[in-house]
């Protein structure tokens, strides 16, 4: 005779979540936003438990900066007040799996601005872009301005390599070279910079969410 016995494979929590780096740089203008997106952390667990991110070992005055999304690891800015009397922060930040915990840096250079340097009106743009529609589609804007807070003389470019947008160099416009599928690919992320004439430079990052169009009939 035969039976048929089930076995249930419990899972031990017994790998340590990881950043994806040591150590993050990124850039903050001292006439930032509040409530902007300062940058991203993200840690990967083998175990795919639940993950809690929290910003440690840091003086009382520079958490007040600062707020990071315990789910996400988005760190943004909150007092943008305070960034003038520093020229450099450092950032301690933590990920825990509920028992295992890794730990990371992150490097925030304060910039101040000067007449031609350009800066983005956002540090991220979020965007959506249906599936399925044909190419030439303009998905979203980015602007940036100098000192006098007028666009002009910039020169927009992706620094993403990908096949799937385009900037136009001078209205900063992103626009789709192909038709996009949601089921490939659901969310992309882009990095662009804005040059002035004398070649300085800054930075944005774009998220743009593919939007589904209901075309896979149910089976």
């Amino acid at each position: 005779t035969f039976s048929n016995v089930w076995i249930t494979v419990s899972n031990v929590n017994d790998n340590v979540p990881k950043f994806e780096k040591s150590m993050y740089t990124t850039q903050l203008w001292t006439h930032s936003n509040r409530n902007q997106l300062v940058t991203h952390i993200r840690a990967a667990d083998a175990d795919h438990d639940p993950l809690k991110y929290r910003l440690v070992g840091n003086n009382e005055d520079i958490i007040s900066i600062f707020w990071i999304n315990p789910k996400t690891g988005d760190i943004i800015l909150t007092n943008p007040t305070k960034l003038f009397k520093y020229q450099l922060i450092i950032l301690n930040a933590s990920v825990n799996d509920g028992i295992h915990t890794d730990y990371c840096r992150i490097r925030i250079e304060i910039i101040t601005r000067t007449n031609k340097r350009p800066m983005f009106t956002m540090r991220q743009y979020d965007a959506h872009v249906s599936e399925n529609l044909p190419p030439g589609v303009i998905v979203t804007k980015v602007i940036a301005v100098t000192s006098s807070n007028m666009p002009g003389h910039l020169e927009y470019a992706l620094v993403t390599k990908t096949f799937d947008f385009k900037i136009n160099s001078v209205t900063g416009e992103i626009i789709t070279l192909r038709t996009l599928d949601r089921e490939n690919q659901a969310e992309h992320w882009l990095t662009v910079v804005a040059l002035s004439e004398d070649k300085q430079s800054d930075w944005a990052t774009v998220k743009i969410i593919i939007d589904d169009s209901n075309d896979n009939p149910p089976k």
